[in-house]
């Protein structure tokens, strides 16, 4: 399972530096353009500059009015047209149609999907509620458009690496916004919390048009020992490079991590002693679980 961590931004973030967040663990960010027909968030250009010179992956998306949606539709397009095929698109949808109007939520959404579709090319994922999913059973826009999820299950204030829960009519979601309590360093307010299931490399292809699987996501192989000893000897590199070196050989870069610290902190434990030495500390690790071979070799590269 790929967990990307993330957050998404408004103007009522204008004053967050995302420098910091991006410091404090954030590996996407999705921006607010657009809402309705006629309103532009004043801190766009000023998040949108600051995810580019970190060279992060982002989002973009329209907070819907429920005005006429192919008006809609066009206002984000026409606002959005440098970032297209570059991050993706988003249709926020949070709110209640007039239904004699429009006939129902679906619809109207639809209607926009199919405006902007035409526009880009580009099928955008639609951001729902956990109390709108039933309104969009039988709607085709569930095949085209990757549900972003906002659901609370707990309060958190930091990231989890938690499953999305069940999303029907959608098999899964792509986006999980888990949490609106979300703390980081050097900002003191709240923020939205998000995970990504995709790897770096389907977020890139989602947002030039492509569709990722909607099948729940396959297992993912177990890390051992050895990938530990190829991702210290560099062969994954690092960054969203080693995140998708291991994704394309069915490794979850988290767990494959979490591997990585603990090979690091006994290796750390082996220099302070705690395991003896020669044949002794070989007996003790490996009694432990941990293959010595590779422990040795990280003790090496922290004493050079």
């Amino acid at each position: 399972m790929v967990v990307m961590r993330g957050i998404d931004v408004s103007n009522w973030q204008a004053s967050l530096d995302l420098g910091k967040a991006f410091k404090a663990g954030c590996e996407f960010v999705v921006v607010k353009i657009s809402q309705g027909t006629s309103y532009l968030s004043p801190a766009r250009n000023k998040q949108l500059t600051q995810i580019a010179a970190a060279k992060k992956l982002f989002g973009f998306y329209h907070f819907a009015n429920g005005e006429n949606p192919e008006a809609e539709a066009r206002f984000f397009e026409k606002h959005t047209r440098s970032l297209i095929k570059s991050g993706i698109p988003v249709l926020d949808f949070e709110i209640q149609v007039d239904k004699d109007r429009y006939r129902s939520n679906a619809n109207w959404c639809a209607r926009f999907v199919t405006e902007f579709h035409k526009l880009t090319g580009v099928y955008p994922v639609i951001y729902l509620n956990n109390g709108q999913l039933g309104q969009f059973k039988g709607s085709w826009i569930v095949d085209k458009c990757p549900l972003w999820l906002a659901r609370y299950t707990a309060n958190y204030r930091t990231w989890t690496s938690n499953a999305c829960p069940p999303c029907a009519p959608w098999n899964r979601a792509i986006i999980w916004q888990f949490t609106s309590s979300l703390r980081i360093a050097g900002y003191d307010d709240n923020l939205d919390g998000d995970l990504c299931y995709l790897t770096p490399a389907e977020w890139k292809q989602l947002a030039k048009g492509g569709k990722p699987s909607t099948r729940a996501t396959k297992a993912t192989k177990k890390p051992t020992a050895q990938i530990v000893s190829k991702i210290v000897s560099g062969k994954y590199g690092t960054g969203l490079k080693r995140r998708e070196s291991l994704a394309k050989e069915g490794y979850d870069y988290s767990e494959c991590q979490k591997l990585v610290n603990v090979y690091y902190k006994v290796a750390n434990d082996v220099i302070k002693g705690k395991y003896g030495n020669g044949t002794t500390r070989k007996q003790k690790l490996e009694n432990a679980g941990y293959n010595a071979a590779v422990v040795q070799q990280i003790v090496n590269l922290l004493v050079r």
